[in-house]
């Protein structure tokens, strides 16, 4: 569970026996309208699950959507905010 109140929620997470090395990093996809939708990337064991067999990602809500607006439209991100 998150403990942060702007993004509560479970975290996605992906169980697979079959990952190999340098699967951490990659994108957690999920089927969209015409193509895919990233809603996670992929932890690796210890820092993205306790088993070898499931990978944990943050969540991605309105402020991963915003930065990755602003970098594909050019604009300056939003600063830190208090």
């Amino acid at each position: 569970m998150s403990d942060d109140p702007a993004e509560p929620g479970t975290f996605p997470r992906i169980p697979c026996d079959a990952f190999v090395g340098g699967t951490s990093g990659g994108p957690m996809l999920v089927p969209w309208f015409g193509g895919w939708a990233v809603v996670g990337v992929i932890g690796g064991y210890h820092t993205g699950g306790n088993t070898s067999q499931v990978s944990y990602s943050a969540v991605f809500g309105p402020a991963t959507r915003a930065l990755y607006r602003d970098a594909t439209t050019g604009a300056a991100p939003a600063g830190p905010s208090s």
